[in-house]
């Protein structure tokens, strides 16, 4: 789960892309959204060429920046997995964690 701040968007890889959209988000407050089509953002950007450089940037950051926090999730997740699966002192240790009354706290 990713929170975002006021300024940061979601669902740009279907504007993209052309493929559904995948993002589920919740608001932990009143937000107030703006919504844009695929046919809409396509006809700005071939409008208005200062406009769709600003617009390609901010896409290309967002990206880039999701894919990095990937990466270090997954190298996380692996580093996890081979510690876990390698060395048998550390999976008794983890597996004697009780996370699910952690969770519930």
């Amino acid at each position: 789960m990713t929170e975002l701040e006021a300024g940061d968007f979601f669902g740009e890889m279907s504007l993209i892309d052309d493929y559904p959209i995948s993002a589920t988000v919740n608001t932990a407050e009143d937000s107030v959204l703006f919504k844009i089509s695929a046919d809409d953002f396509k006809a700005v950007i071939r409008i208005d060429t200062d406009l769709s450089a600003k617009l390609w940037e901010a896409l290309a950051r967002c990206l880039s920046d999701r894919i990095r926090k990937t990466s270090d999730i997954v190298r996380n997740y692996y580093g996890l997995s081979k510690a876990l699966c390698e060395n048998e002192e550390f999976r008794a240790l983890y597996t004697s964690w009780n996370f699910s009354d952690k969770e519930n706290k």
